[in-house]
């Protein structure tokens, strides 16, 4: 596979999965795939690691849309720049240094600081690429997530430099394809080429901690002793100089780069050759229906150091597995059908839908637990809500029903047919089965249909510290939230609190009785976590979701900016829970 093509799906993947679950403000995954952190656990419905694949929907290759995106970037009408400069936009003005984190006379990042003039306080993301300046040769990509006060300012661009150290040039390097986004993903500035920095020779870098060493192995696991895989493993080596925690990830091709399936292995790694395994679903190879060598398209392996992952080691098409034929992987024992119905469902007799039921109808070959996950879209392809069903199926043809959250629905506000765009049948171990996009169009339904929200966030916050021991240091950050409430009854709030680089700190739930009108409900931040994660404030207000006893009746993904608070301010000993 061509290296120039596949580094846009580094890219791509490196958004995907330096965006944790927990990740408030930006996410390459839409909101209403967050509603799943409300009713269930993230740990069973889906990947917490945020694995998914980068390609579109509907492509099987790497010449993907997304490919196209980033290499057509400075296509002015794609760039779609919605900003006049009243809320912020670049200044022109950078400076480029190394950073040595660790005290070793040796650069473990390139820091680039971009000054940008903010008139609007808010949340904000600046990316860019680096590249050769000699050859136009990409090196590497970041990003960073920021709240922003209004005034003029120097956000920092941190480029790893075990990827600068592994390029091998000692040359100045171009910042490219810098962009300046909102917590919408509006896109509010732009440069092709903002910035030549000072020369560096690549060895003022950090030598890294790992190399891959080329080395494979492949073989089939057969985990049920029925005579067929369930998975194919790649045995990795790994070529270990300093140990830690590593993450190796690995993408599987058949011939002409068509993806079949992803595979990660995270684990501590200690001094010397290692090897790593990769276990890539049999379901997926069975159901793909070719006989062939496969081709360990794309292979990446990162390190954790300094609470980020960053890339150590790449390889592109790696290695050729032997020859295997399809019928040797395990049969999926069930199959999506193809065949959907829809209906609303009242609950309370009110008149108004309180949920949306899609059939879902699946082909069991073998009784057991299997799980449904479905993603809702209206008629324009936007997310919308999202729902599971996980329920013990016997052999033949059965049902089973995804029931959106008619509140969700409502809240959308937009009228018309309902799409289910995206669907996903889990076996027992919620190993994925088979996978589906834009399966299902359901008939017209206007959003009032469905049942108003019994309350609503009114955007009214407020925020302060609380000393409950008396020692002047705050035990707890407590915020306010303002509702509004339609109809009197038992309400939860829970949310999240990050610093103003985007890190998570703490997060916490609660829950009242309330009559109608114009209340609040507290939450209360655990202070030895703020303090233990060393940096002040403001902080910001994430995955605010608002609850009545059975569904999410409102949501604010970036909710509110606290005041200024230094962490010092906050208590020194533990007094929440080892939840937090």
């Amino acid at each position: 596979m061509k290296k120039d093509v596949k580094i846009w799906y580094v890219i791509a993947i490196l958004a995907v999965v330096g965006v944790q679950v927990a990740s408030a403000g930006f996410g390459i995954i839409p909101d209403y795939l967050e509603i799943k952190g409300v009713h269930h656990d993230l740990s069973k419905t889906t990947n917490p690691n945020m694995e998914y694949h980068p390609y579109d929907r509907g492509t099987q290759n790497y010449h993907s849309e997304i490919e196209g995106r980033f290499n057509n970037s400075q296509n002015a009408t794609w760039l779609n720049i919605t900003s006049d400069a009243t809320t912020i936009s670049f200044t022109d003005v950078y400076t480029d240094y190394g950073i040595d984190t660790d005290g070793d006379g040796k650069y473990d990042y390139l820091a680039i600081d971009v000054r940008v003039d903010v008139k609007k306080a808010g949340k904000y993301r600046i990316e860019g690429n680096l590249k050769d300046h000699s050859t136009g040769d990409y090196i590497v990509w970041t990003f960073t997530d920021r709240i922003l006060d209004v005034g003029v300012q120097d956000v920092t661009l941190k480029f790893n430099g075990y990827q600068i150290y592994r390029h091998g040039t000692s040359v100045k390097f171009d910042l490219k394809d810098l962009k300046l986004y909102d917590k919408d993903w509006n896109m509010l500035d732009y440069r092709s080429h903002a910035y030549t920095t000072s020369y560096y020779s690549y060895t003022y870098f950090n030598v890294p901690p790992a190399d891959l060493a080329g080395s494979y192995s492949n073989y089939g696991i057969d985990t049920d002793d029925d005579g067929k895989y369930n998975y194919l493993a790649i045995d990795v080596w790994v070529n270990v100089k300093e140990d830690g925690y590593y993450s190796l990830r690995g993408w599987l091709d058949e011939d002409g780069n068509k993806f079949i399936t992803y595979a990660a292995n995270d684990s501590h790694l200690n001094l010397g050759l290692q090897k790593v395994t990769l276990k890539f679903n049999g379901y997926e190879l069975y159901r793909r229906g070719v006989n062939a060598q496969f081709v360990l398209g794309y292979l990446e392996l990162q390190v954790r150091s300094d609470g980020d992952w960053n890339i150590v080691d790449q390889k592109w098409d790696a290695h050729t597995t032997s020859f295997y034929y399809y019928t040797g992987f395990d049969k999926p024992p069930a199959d999506l059908t193809g065949s959907y119905s829809h209906y609303g469902i009242d609950a309370d007799g009110d008149g108004k839908y309180d949920y949306l039921a899609i059939d879902v109808w699946v082909n069991v070959k073998e009784n057991g637990y299997y799980g449904l996950e479905g993603w809702l879209e209206d008629c324009y392809g936007h997310g919308v809500t999202y729902d599971v069903n996980r329920s013990y199926l016997k052999e033949g043809l059965q049902k089973l029903t995804l029931e959106f959250n008619g509140y969700e629905i409502y809240r959308h506000g937009v009228s018309g047919s309902l799409g289910l765009g995206h669907v996903k049948l889990l076996d027992y171990d919620w190993k994925e089965i088979e996978e589906k996009w834009d399966v299902y169009s359901t008939s017209y339904y206007a959003y009032t249909y469905f049942d108003t929200p019994p309350i609503d966030l009114t955007g009214a916050y407020a925020d302060y510290g609380v000393d409950t021991d008396g020692n002047r240091e705050y035990d707890h950050l407590v915020i306010e939230v303002g509702v509004n409430v339609e109809e009197a009854g038992t309400y939860s709030v829970s949310g999240h609190v990050r610093d103003n680089e985007n890190d998570y700190i703490t997060s916490d739930w609660a829950e009242s009785e309330l009559s109608t009108g114009l209340q609040k409900l507290t939450l209360k931040f655990d202070g030895y976590n703020i303090y233990r994660n060393g940096v002040d404030g403001p902080f910001n207000l994430g995955y605010v979701a608002l609850s009545d006893k059975w569904n999410r009746a409102d949501y604010k993904y970036d909710a509110y900016i606290t005041s200024y608070y230094n962490y010092t301010e906050f208590d020194r000993k533990f007094t929440g829970n080892f939840n937090d």
